[in-house]
């Protein structure tokens, strides 16, 4: 890792290092700490959301909770895109090839696309509890079961609010975002 001059420079190499799973300083095991636990926290409230007792008592609570790990996931996509220029690998005096780098690497469209999903049903008003599930199974790698996640969404929206229902037109977008990835 090649250091920098300035305040900006440190911050970025702190930062890879507390990000990258390589490394066992304090902050990086408290980094994964917190991710591994928003991970779950994140799972285990898009399940719970699916049991109507609990959802019709606690559903606020559990939307709160998955939007503070969606959020949580999101800063860390915007700092690692902040951080690539201090990976062992950049190359010095390009930043920005860097971070486009990482970011249209496999690892960085997981994370862009699992947010993504999410943010994009948000804004479409597609039911939240499929995109918050395809959202964690994209996550977690398991796009072939997020993919037949997204059609059953998409047949279930067709059959009840017909295919001119914008939830349904998001429902599909989304599907259609799936399959040009060459991960299936």
């Amino acid at each position: 890792m090649r250091l920098r001059p300035g305040a900006v420079g440190r911050a970025q190499i702190a930062i890879y290092r507390t990000l990258d799973p390589r490394h066992s300083s304090r902050p990086a095991e408290a980094f994964r700490l917190v991710h591994h636990t928003l991970v779950v926290v994140g799972i285990a409230s898009v399940i719970l959301a699916t049991v109507p007792q609990i959802a019709e008592s606690y559903g606020a609570a559990l939307e709160a909770a998955f939007h503070i790990a969606l959020a949580f996931f999101l800063v860390v996509y915007a700092l690692r895109i902040f951080a690539m220029p201090a990976a062992p690998w950049a190359h010095p005096r390009h930043p920005l090839r860097d971070r486009l780098q990482w970011a249209l690497s496999f690892t960085g469209l997981v994370d862009l696309l699992s947010s993504w999903l999410v943010l994009v049903a948000g804004l479409l008003d597609v039911g939240p509890e499929s995109a918050h599930l395809a959202a964690i199974l994209w996550q977690e790698g398991d796009r072939a079961e997020a993919y037949a996640l997204q059609q059953q969404v998409l047949e279930m929206r067709s059959r009840l609010q017909g295919e001119d229902d914008p939830a349904t037109r998001a429902a599909a977008v989304v599907l259609e975002m799936m399959e040009r990835d060459d991960g299936f």
